[in-house]
């Protein structure tokens, strides 16, 4: 029997929608969840970090929200990776980890909180997700890692400059894109596009060089030597 599990969170936001969730801190019972998902809300935000509720009822509350289809998503103490698993076995589909300061960090995060081979979280049976219904391993590994929501929370000054510094190392230099750009028009591909739908600046500039360059060598001039 194939594993089947949606996360109805995850799936409205690789869809680029709006999705809805509300903070639970109070509530002790697990109608909450059902009610909640009769207002329209998307997923439950289980607060274990601001909150004196045990792991016991968080994962009460986690059943009842995959019975009901709301996805309960609970948030831990900063590195608690024992409560984060302990969590996930029990029902959750999501984790908010606070408190990540580093790349590296949220990294280790993603690791531990997901199965092989994605990650290295050790693998339980018999899990609520599937209704307790016995799956192999792998089908077990695969939804999962597939559902898995981890969410790492970014609340300090050097947290916020390490995701400055690691946006702007993702940019690609000026030099490699007019390099890009020279490949395919010698292969005569289409240009590269920008996220506007336009021809990519240093495609548009190789064009306007190589049309220069085309109409000096009708006139009888030399050809320059373009360099970068």
């Amino acid at each position: 029997m194939a594993a089947a599990l949606r996360n109805p969170a995850r799936d409205r936001l690789e869809k680029g929608e709006l999705s809805l969730g509300i903070g639970l801190r109070q509530t002790r019972t697990v109608d909450i969840a059902p009610a909640m998902k009769a207002c329209g809300y998307d997923w439950l935000f289980i607060d274990l970090e601001h909150n004196s509720m045990d792991l016991d009822m968080a994962v009460q509350i986690s059943v009842a929200a995959l019975a009901a289809g709301i996805a309960p998503i609970v948030r831990v103490p900063a590195r608690q990776y024992w409560m984060a698993t302990r969590v996930l076995d029990g029902g959750a589909i999501g984790i908010v980890m606070p408190h990540v300061d580093t790349p590296e960090e949220a990294r280790d995060i993603a690791a531990a909180l997901r199965y092989p081979p994605q990650g290295h979280r050790s693998v339980a049976g018999g899990l609520p997700h599937f209704n307790y219904v016995p799956m192999s391993i792998a089908e077990t590994c695969a939804a999962m890692n597939e559902a898995l929501l981890v969410t790492v929370l970014i609340e300090t000054p050097r947290a916020v400059e390490n995701a400055r510094l690691s946006h702007r190392h993702r940019r690609v230099p000026r030099k490699r894109q007019m390099g890009r750009a020279r490949r395919h028009q010698r292969r005569g591909a289409d240009p590269p596009l920008c996220r506007d739908g336009r021809a990519h600046g240093a495609w548009r500039q190789r064009s306007r060089l190589s049309d220069e360059r085309r109409q000096r060598a009708r006139e009888g001039a030399a050809r320059p030597r373009l360099k970068i």
